[in-house]
């Protein structure tokens, strides 16, 4: 009788920890989800970033053949300025060798 009610309260024991084996994979099933989740968050975060990353290395070089095409057309018109006032200088020259 003390061998059965020994035998007893091992298969309890032993159910209560195949009880508490079965919670505890549940559990890790869910933080290995959870993980996952999180996981491909990150990636997601990473590409939205190296796209980020990417359009504003885009950005920049637009900037800068802008700012090279500003540049150049500055000295295209401060050039012909130029031009024309050593045209205007000459012609006034011209005009009081003429006199």
């Amino acid at each position: 009788q003390n061998l059965q009610k020994c035998m007893e309260q091992l298969l309890s024991e032993k159910e209560v920890m195949r009880c508490e084996k079965d919670n505890l994979g549940a559990e890790v099933d869910m933080v290995l989800k959870n993980l996952n989740e999180t996981k491909t968050k990150l990636d997601k975060a990473e590409t939205e970033k190296l796209n980020c990353e990417s359009e504003i290395t885009s950005l920049k070089l637009e900037k800068q053949q802008m700012e090279q095409g500003l540049t150049d057309t500055r000295e295209y018109f401060q050039n012909k300025i130029q031009e024309m006032v050593d045209d205007g200088r000459q012609q006034v020259e011209n005009f009081d060798k003429i006199k």
